[in-house]
């Protein structure tokens, strides 16, 4: 009896020895895999759209000494005269001009039929250069005016609207000032309807949108603020 009890205890201690060792095998051979690095969340940078200039050359008058730049998706014509739209200043002879059509795009679909800005230069006294201009809308409506200085030339910005007869009307804004016995005068003239329909070539009964001129004059103004004089 005390023989089988000595036995008993032996072959469980040989398996406790057994499993002992058998764990000690298994872990040593375990790897302890380390854990994968971590890439630190990057802030988010928003997104900024860089607005789009358009391009632009240079007109540079050398006869009469002044430069200014335009956007080359103008059509520049420099044998249009400025006086076949009304702009002769007190009856003053016009001595150079050249006219920048706008794209149509800048005004399609509204009672605009046609927008165009250019650069006149009048024989004129300097009370003529400012005055308003004969035989245009401006000398049958009120008009604002106002001193401005540019590339630092004083010039008088003068604004009005009138009717052009037949059911149109006409908006002009110029810049005029006086050098060297010469009245130089940047203009903006839109032409249109005063109606909103019926102007739709495709479809006459179509509605067209009222023009809104602050676009328009954005261009304009940037236009103006590049003259300078060269001599």
């Amino acid at each position: 009896m005390e023989q089988s009890s000595q036995k008993t205890t032996t072959t469980i201690v040989v398996i406790a020895l057994v499993i002992i060792i058998g764990l000690i095998i298994v872990l040593s051979q375990r790897t302890v895999k380390a854990p994968e690095p971590t890439t630190p969340e990057q802030p988010t940078t928003p997104v900024t759209q860089t607005p789009v200039t358009p391009a632009t050359a240079v007109y540079a008058d050398t006869q009469y000494g002044y430069e200014v730049t335009y956007p080359t998706n103008f059509t520049l014509n420099t044998s249009k005269n400025i006086i076949n739209d009304g702009y002769i200043a007190e009856g003053k002879p016009l001595v150079s001009s050249w006219v920048l059509d706008f794209p149509n795009d800048t005004y399609k679909g509204t009672n605009l039929t046609r927008v165009h800005m250019g650069v006149g230069v009048f024989e004129a006294d300097e009370k003529s250069c400012v005055n308003m201009v004969t035989g245009n809308p401006l000398t049958a409506f009120p008009s604002k005016q106002t001193p401005v200085t540019i590339n630092g030339q004083k010039f008088t910005k003068v604004t009005g609207i009138g009717d052009a007869g037949a059911g149109q009307f006409e908006t002009t804004e110029y810049y005029a000032t006086y050098k060297n016995n010469k009245c130089y005068r940047m203009i903006l003239l839109g032409h249109g309807f005063n109606d909103i329909v019926g102007h739709n070539q495709d479809n006459p009964s179509d509605q067209v949108k009222q023009y809104d001129i602050a676009p328009l004059d954005a261009i304009f103004t940037t236009f103006a603020e590049s003259f300078k004089f060269t001599n």
